[in-house]
């Protein structure tokens, strides 16, 4: 039996994966897997017994600003590994550096002067280590092979749920057997050298911060790999633009509050008149939540109120769109500056509403972690507001766990800027209460801060 069956004979649109606009692409993606010596032609018939073989999909994407010379149209070669049989069994997870240590690795970078680089590979996944079984994928057209074959990937593949955990634990190997870097004890995907230099990974992505002679080691370490040409000093990673200003450096949200679209709002429709397709509505909404979690805390009060609608009205899509309209005219940056060394201390700020007679769905707690020093400038490293965790009976209990919350961050964040300075920084955490906590006021082990 034919392993693959050709579409339909009407002409698909442009924008499908099926339409002959992306025949070249598909090619590139092709070629890039037979250079890189991560698949083989088999016979179906030469497929262990029990084994899957999996169809595929094409992710083909347009974007005529990919940067670093990238082709606009790109093709992406995907298995439907949703289909796994053992999907329920399968450990798919892989460590990401998180959005506060990213923070906290730029804070040294600002502190130290530290050059900024990100790099990207390609065809990341395909450069991990071999796997130990192959896997069977279905053949596309565009390869030009029998069909009675099938495809086996002796490598990691897109759309394996497993993929990017091989890709992991691979950079890893890589760089701590090419490198005398040091693994965080706390932040997973973070490596360094005490004020020299840190190297986060998040998937196919790396963000590297340090001086000359440490960077020099990243280099020597992205030889052994694929990669795009690098960006220095004006990079993106995770979704954050990073770029070295005159006063130390600055983040923001790119390109993102461009990419909102504006939700209709037809004239003479009530403002309580349900929307009659919220999924957009839905969908921007969350959107400014992502924001404001990669930019700045300020923007995400509204944000989440017009989230927290499970059905949007007309007017709660016009007061949307204005918080559209301002996000895009108002930039997103937060600086980071020079702060002294010397002088260095990390501050919590923990807060709680609510009260034993408000229903437990209105009590509220957040904090907002930061770096500063004798001057008062700051760094803002992490924030976080929701819901408490656990039920607590009175005020105190409120402020207490919000404290505890508070200095849970700041402990894991001091952990990391103390690997990357090399030195001793203190902690204060402060509540609504008259009297501010110190970390070793707060703890019965004053010696561990």
């Amino acid at each position: 039996a034919r392993i693959f069956h050709s579409s339909a004979a009407a002409a698909p649109p442009p924008s499908s994966h099926h339409h002959s606009r992306w025949h070249d692409a598909k090619v590139t993606e092709v070629s890039s897997f037979r250079s890189l010596g991560a698949v083989t032609a088999v016979p179906a018939s030469a497929v262990p017994p029990g084994a899957q073989v999996f169809p595929y999909t094409w992710r083909c994407t347009e974007n005529p600003d990919r940067g670093n010379g990238k082709p606009p149209l790109r093709a992406r070669f995907c298995m439907q590994g949703h289909l796994a049989h053992d999907k329920a069994t399968n450990v798919s997870t892989a460590p990401v550096v998180s959005l506060k240590a990213i923070r906290a690795v730029t804070t040294a970078a600002a502190i130290l002067e530290w050059d900024l680089r990100t790099e990207d590979f390609k065809r990341a996944y395909l450069q991990a280590d071999r796997l130990p079984e192959p896997v069977y994928t279905r053949i596309p057209p565009e390869a030009g092979e029998p069909d009675s074959h099938v495809w086996a990937f002796n490598r990691p593949i897109y759309g394996k749920d497993d993929a990017c955990r091989h890709f992991f634990f691979t950079q890893r190997k890589a760089i701590l057997t090419t490198t005398d870097f040091t693994p965080s004890h706390i932040h997973d995907a973070v490596y360094y050298s005490p004020r020299l230099g840190a190297l986060c990974t998040y998937s196919d992505d790396t963000y590297g911060a340090g001086l000359p002679p440490f960077m020099a080691k990243v280099d020597a370490l992205m030889s052994s790999f694929r990669t795009h040409k690098s960006d220095v000093n004006d990079v993106r990673f995770a979704g954050v633009h990073i770029s070295r200003t005159a006063l130390g450096i600055s983040t923001d949200g790119d390109k993102y509050p461009q990419r909102l679209a504006r939700i209709p709002t037809p004239a003479g429709v009530p403002d309580d008149a349900p929307l009659l397709y919220p999924t957009v509505y839905k969908s921007v909404a969350a959107s400014h939540l992502w924001i404001a979690r990669i930019t700045r805390p300020d923007r995400a009060c509204d944000a989440s109120l017009l989230c927290n609608k499970p059905t949007p009205t007309h007017g709660d899509a016009i007061n949307l769109n204005k918080l559209t309209a301002f996000t895009r005219d108002n930039p997103l940056p937060l600086t980071y500056p020079r702060l002294d060394d010397s002088t260095l201390r990390i501050a919590a700020y923990a807060d709680y509403s609510g009260s034993p007679q408000t229903p437990a769905h209105r009590h509220h707690q957040g904090h907002p972690i930061v770096a500063t020093d004798a001057s008062h400038l700051f760094a803002l490293l992490h924030w976080e507001s929701g819901r408490p965790r656990r039920t607590v009976h009175s005020t105190g209990g409120g402020e207490l766990l919000a404290l505890a919350d508070a200095l849970q961050d700041a402990v894991d964040i001091r952990a990391l800027l103390a690997e990357l300075l090399d030195r001793h920084i203190p902690i204060s955490v402060y509540t609504t209460q008259p009297r501010p906590t110190t970390a070793s006021s707060a703890s019965r082990s004053p010696p561990s801060f």
